[in-house]
């Protein structure tokens, strides 16, 4: 029994296929996409085609070919393929009329999408009956269309479920907080929708939406869909706004372009493919259970008694923990003083040999530092420093746990908390063997290992440097690096990274460009360079809506950046 997904909107259609038994024969040309990652831990509870999936993305159309139909046809102006979620738009307004023998020429939508929805087990190479299928249509869909795919799914899966495209956007990214609100912006080559998302841990739902069926990407300027943006309500309380459709790059510039113009818009705005939609593998198990949980029952009562009941439980959770620290801090002073005032036999007992690791380290902490990861939260001067994975190609998930902290710093670079920078701000400080770059004034070194450095202002302020350093295979280049990127930005999260920029100059440099959402509020814009065979990547954090006071520092920074001897 096989599952499928579906993403559905009015030009293209993405599915993806997780079959429940190992496909014997599979064709050559049917190559699964293995989405999990290697685990030995599991790797004795799940079988290798369980850890599969296949993919399909063509248009949703159906075009007639002798006595059936073809779907997946490219639309075009000569075709007769048609597209079947436009037609079920025009139902009402272009149907062909029944013929005197009550048989219709074309298909009804119900049959339309019956048809497209049957090609899919043989399109995605799956074996057997489909369990369960997903099918995410556009938000702007009413009950009746979504009646129509209803009952069509449901000719070939008794377990249907139908999601808005908007939602299944939202809730496939990173959560930043308890509460957030995200525009996510439909855009088809004829209809334009905006929908404002909230969502709060793993909840969503619509509080408005705005759809304009005469705009489209179709048209030369993106002016026309950013308008439909501006009139949607509250549009500039959204937290980001998130791009999905099947957009060519140069119309997603100018609309992203066209965005940014609007007054009150927010800073952040990311690209979703359609692709991106999909499930991972393992999580359509987990969505099926949720829609079957009932909800836990509130206690009788009025909502004022609840409320009462939940401050006074949160008192006693904050003061239980106070007292057993107060106990604790009480119990160890005590100890210390007991300590003070009993006499060391030799120097080596304990106290004496605390005495002497006090001496080494007068701050009791290890003289090197751990890292902190590269998306993880801005950091401020005194406090204390997180672990991090050895960086690679691309920053690491954050709160991944890490290797063990590096190597002492270079001469010249001090990581002790509150240390001021040696030497001065401006006078090439060695960061690496063959890295040197100008630390900025008012900023200090915060961690390093042997393969990252960070960099933080004196003040707290909510923003970081950081600066990773890769030995490349001889002979690589800059195209094998953006390639390496494209494919790492492939597995992440959708809406965690934005798309990879080529050709970017930045500070004077030329590289690579791409923008980093750890989900705490922050973006991390990272310059990757490439010289002398060496990957330099520079990411510079600051608050979501804050770059431009932002990125003169990080330009001049960038800019500062040597490689060599």
């Amino acid at each position: 029994m096989a599952d499928i997904d579906v993403v559905l909107t009015d030009a293209r259609l993405w599915a993806r296929g997780y079959p429940g038994a190992a496909p014997a024969g599979r064709p050559p040309d049917a190559a699964p996409l293995r989405t999990r990652t290697p685990n030995t831990r599991w790797d004795n509870v799940f079988t290798t085609h369980e850890a599969e999936s296949t993919h399909w993305d063509r248009p949703a159309s159906i075009m007639p070919a002798g006595d059936g139909f073809v779907v997946g046809v490219p639309l075009r102006p000569s075709s007769p393929a048609v597209s079947v979620p436009r037609m079920a738009s025009a139902e009402r307004i272009a149907f062909d009329p029944v013929t005197p023998q009550g048989l219709s020429p074309v298909p009804t939508p119900a049959e339309a999408f019956a048809e497209l929805f049957a090609a899919l087990p043989d399109q995605l190479r799956l074996l057997g009956p489909c369990r369960r299928l997903t099918v995410v249509v556009p938000t702007e869909w009413g009950k009746r269309r979504r009646d129509t795919v209803d009952t069509a799914a449901r000719r070939i899966a008794a377990d249907v479920s139908l999601e808005s495209l908007a939602q299944r956007a939202v809730s496939l990214g990173a959560s930043s907080g308890p509460g957030q609100r995200i525009a996510v912006l439909e855009a088809n080559p004829l209809t334009t929708t905006v929908t404002l998302v909230g969502r709060s841990g793993t909840r969503t739902w619509i509080e408005a939406c705005e759809h304009d069926p005469t705009v489209g990407t179709d048209d030369e300027d993106g002016a026309a869909t950013a308008a439909v943006a501006a009139r949607l309500p509250d549009f500039a309380r959204a937290d980001h706004v998130l791009v999905t459709g099947p957009i060519a790059p140069d119309t997603r510039a100018a609309v992203r372009a066209a965005l940014e113009a609007l007054p009150g818009c927010p800073a952040d705005i990311r690209t979703v493919s359609g692709a991106d939609l999909l499930r991972p593998p393992g999580t359509l198990e987990n969505a099926a259970m949720q829609r079957f949980s009932l909800p836990t029952a509130r206690a009788t009562g009025s909502l004022r008694d609840h409320a009462a009941s939940l401050r006074r439980s949160r008192t006693r959770r904050v003061l239980l923990p106070a007292a057993v620290i107060a106990v604790a801090i009480v119990a160890v002073t005590g100890i210390a003083v007991g300590v003070a005032h009993r006499p060391s036999a030799a120097t080596g007992s304990p106290a004496a040999q605390a005495s002497s690791a006090l001496k080494q380290h007068p701050s009791g902490s290890p003289g090197t530092v751990a890292a902190a990861p590269e998306s993880a939260p801005a950091v401020r001067p005194n406090a204390p420093a997180e672990r991090t994975t050895t960086p690679g190609v691309l920053p690491t998930a954050p709160g991944t746990p890490g290797a063990p902290a590096g190597p002492p710093p270079p001469p010249g670079l001090s990581t002790a908390p509150g240390a001021s920078p040696i030497p001065a701000p401006g006078a090439g400080t060695q960061l690496f063997d063959l890295v040197r770059a100008d630390i900025p004034p008012g900023w200090h070194p915060g961690s390093r290992t042997d393969a990252r450095v960070d960099l933080v202002p004196d003040n707290g302020a909510r923003q970081r440097i950081t600066v990773t350093q890769r030995q490349l295979s001889p002979g690589a280049t800059l195209g094998d690096v953006a390639a390496t990127l494209d494919q790492q930005i492939a597995q992440r999260p959708p809406g965690s990274v934005g798309e990879l920029q080529r050709d970017s100059v930045f500070g004077d440099r030329p590289g690579l460009t791409y923008e980093e959402y750890p989900g705490d509020g922050t973006t991390v814009r990272w310059q990757v360079l490439v010289d002398s065979g060496v990957q330099v990547s520079v990411g510079c954090q600051y608050e979501s809506h804050s770059w431009p006071a932002a990125a003169g520092e990080c330009e001049r920074f960038v800019r500062s950046v040597h490689v060599g001897a």
